[in-house]
């Protein structure tokens, strides 16, 4: 897939939208070329429409929207605000022509010129006039250039601010990350890109050119404060907009250690974690059917903090620190979800979360045919099982009965394994004493995979599993005695 190389944000006269009109959404009743003369005067109309952030896809509530007389020059302009849905209007508007223009925080933000444009009203006793912010498609070709037919790049702009003040940062830096699967001759290499995005001044950041068929993780840090890590999607051609709070990096420790686990409960936090602050979240989770859904696990990633929710679907997590989270949502039987929350002392944070339910594998079909790898594979599997004693092995059945939502589930059962969570999303696997295991898919090592192996595999796509904890007790093909000491984790996908 064609990529752009990733870029942070162009000069300052690029944020700027200065044409005339170029921020309106198009109406019948909207030209930003110079209108014809008016009609001549007659009865009063209404001007009415919606103010809308077609960036974000939500109103622009409190846009201040104002319309001044260009065909009588010093008369006073005329103020509406848009309401909770974005509606505004104006009453008893003489005909004629008159310069129109609006602002709101979400154009100080981004940092773009509030727009001016004529309009003519006339005609009917009703006239529409609707404004608004371009949608994902245009402002990325506003804020980070045109775009070959071959480029499938996106884009990520927003505010970050401190989660007490809700003020904009100045100095703070943005962090954007991806991971990257290099399978090279004898080994595979899940490379983690990091590329630094500061902030300009308002605390606004762009940034350009970000990969769009991977899954992007930001987090931001400025002298004292800090956000959690957060996961988007963002879709090609389009411009995402995510702003990120920065609460006191002195009130979480990260969980990055074997003695981590996630609590189940809103008030207990692991060992090892020392989490503070006087943040909370609230919400609830619902299945496919909308239905309140008991017993999802629900933990706040990189501060060990977790609960589950009861029989109405609701959890609450207190005296969590200010920051903007990634919340990983399980429950048995359905897709896990992410989702990203702000978390300030000023408010409690409240989010609903719905989840779906997992595809149904089909029932065995028996089809005959040349013998496959992945049956070699499975017969050596079972061969090893067989005369290894100081093994763990897990095959297709236990897979099945377990019903794992990430293959790190399936490792904490294991003697000698312990998973905790990570700060990136995913769990981190250790062996004994907070050693790290070797880990090889089919049959070739991953470098770093014990600290990104839910991200390198699925559950559905695993064959079997085997867990060696001995040195003593890794076979001769996997490094034998000259092995890794801590051991190791072979992982057999269906192929």
């Amino acid at each position: 897939m064609s990529r752009r190389p990733f870029r942070a944000a162009p000069t300052a006269g690029a944020l700027a939208l200065c044409a005339l009109g170029a921020l309106a959404l198009p109406t019948s009743r909207l030209s930003a070329q110079s209108p014809p003369p008016a009609a001549p005067a007659s009865r009063p109309l209404r001007l009415v429409g919606v103010a809308w952030d077609s960036l974000s896809g939500v109103p622009l509530v409190g846009a201040v929207v104002q319309l001044a007389s260009e065909s009588t020059p010093g008369a006073p302009a005329r103020t509406a605000v848009a309401d909770s849905a974005g509606r505004w209007q104006l009453d008893s508007v003489p005909q004629g022509t008159y310069l129109a223009g609006y602002f709101h925080p979400a154009l100080d933000a981004l940092e773009i010129e509030p727009p001016t444009f004529r309009v003519l009203v006339q005609g009917d006793s009703v006239t529409r006039l609707d404004i608004g912010i371009p949608g994902p498609e245009r402002m990325l070709g506003l804020l980070c250039g045109p775009t070959t037919g071959r480029d499938s790049t996106g884009g990520i702009v927003g505010v970050l601010r401190d989660a007490d003040s809700e003020d904009p940062i100045a100095g703070a830096t943005l962090s954007v990350g991806w991971r990257e699967v290099i399978i090279e001759k004898g080994s595979i290499r899940n490379v983690q890109r990091r590329v630094p995005v500061a902030a300009r001044g308002g605390g606004l950041y762009l940034a350009c050119g970000v990969p769009t068929d991977t899954p992007v993780e930001l987090d931001a840090a400025a002298p004292g404060r800090s956000s959690g890590l957060v996961e988007l999607q963002v879709p090609p051609h389009r411009l995402v907009r995510r702003d990120l709070l920065l609460g006191d990096s002195a009130t979480a420790a990260v969980a990055d250690g074997p003695k981590a686990a996630v609590a189940t409960d809103s008030t207990a936090s692991p060992a090892g974690v020392r989490v503070a602050g006087g943040a909370r979240l609230q919400g609830t989770v619902v299945g496919p059917d909308g239905k309140p859904l008991p017993r999802a696990q629900v933990s706040v990633a990189g501060i060990g903090r977790g609960a589950t929710t009861g029989a109405a679907g609701t959890f609450a997590l207190d005296s969590l620190p200010g920051g903007t989270f990634g919340v990983d949502v399980r429950a048995l039987g359905f897709a896990p979800v992410r989702v990203a929350v702000d978390l300030t002392r000023r408010r409690a944070a409240t989010v609903s979360v719905a989840l779906r339910e997992r595809a149904t594998a089909l029932s065995s079909v028996v089809v005959r045919g040349k013998r496959s790898s992945s049956s070699r594979f499975l017969e050596e599997f079972a061969e090893r099982r067989r005369r290894s004693a100081g093994g763990t092995f897990l095959g297709p059945a236990e897979l099945e009965r377990r019903a794992p939502l990430y293959v790190s589930d399936v490792l904490r059962a294991a003697p000698g394994i312990r998973v905790a969570p990570g700060r990136r999303f995913g769990q981190i696997v250790r062996g004994r004493a907070g050693c790290v295991p070797t880990v090889y898919l089919d049959g070739t090592p991953v470098v770093e995979g014990a600290n990104d192996l839910d991200q390198l595999v699925t559950p559905a796509s695993v064959m079997a599993i085997e867990i060696y904890t001995a040195l003593g007790s890794v076979p001769p093909q996997f490094g034998g005695v000259s092995a890794n000491a801590c051991g190791a984790i072979i992982v057999w996908t269906k192929r």
